[in-house]
């Protein structure tokens, strides 16, 4: 008893030592919690709906509140676009959520433009409103990470994660919850 209580110990101050923001965190499954809707522009200068209100699909928004790598960023959507390539029913956006910036906006614009691929332009979103009424609508309480939201046909949060990093494990849970969406 005593050699197990020591061991629960050791765990117990190796997970207090561990930073919050290093552990991902998910949501509940089917939480049935409205996704809060937004436009942005992609890089196209398209306004695009998230999520879509004509033709509802299962969506992927993989949201950034912070500068990220791109190559983290598109780690989350990779392996879901090559699963459902020429699938049009789920789909996916990555979205730079920058605020309302008049001068500076420009040049983010025009940098993440000119550092992505043509090809990645039609889902890859600037959201230039108000950063802090989306932020408190989906619950973002670090800007560090990402917020990855798998969203149902019906506008519902199927599935959620904030995290630092995208993993195999994560994705995989990613598109484990598209799996079980596009079933229904």
């Amino acid at each position: 008893m005593k050699q197990l209580i020591i061991v629960f110990s050791v765990w117990s101050a190796f997970f207090c030592l561990l930073p919050a923001e290093n552990i991902p965190s998910r949501s509940q499954p089917d939480i049935m919690i409205k996704f809060q809707s937004f436009s942005a522009k992609n890089l196209n200068d398209v306004v695009i709906t998230v999520p879509d209100p004509v033709s509802p699909r299962v969506e992927v928004a993989v949201l950034t509140f912070a500068r990220q790598d791109l190559e983290q960023t598109d780690s989350w959507i990779n392996t879901f676009t090559s699963l459902y390539k020429g699938n049009t029913n789920p789909v996916y956006c990555e979205v730079a959520v920058t605020g309302d910036i008049p001068v500076i906006g420009g040049l983010i614009f025009n940098g993440i433009k000119n550092s992505l691929p043509k090809d990645k332009w039609d889902r890859f979103l600037i959201f230039t409103g108000d950063k802090e009424k989306l932020s408190k609508n989906l619950m973002v309480d670090n800007a560090a990470l990402f917020y990855i939201y798998v969203i149902g046909r019906d506008g519902t949060i199927k599935w959620s994660l904030k995290a630092p990093l995208a993993t195999d494990a994560l994705i995989k849970e990613m598109l484990n919850a598209v799996k079980k969406e596009l079933s229904y």
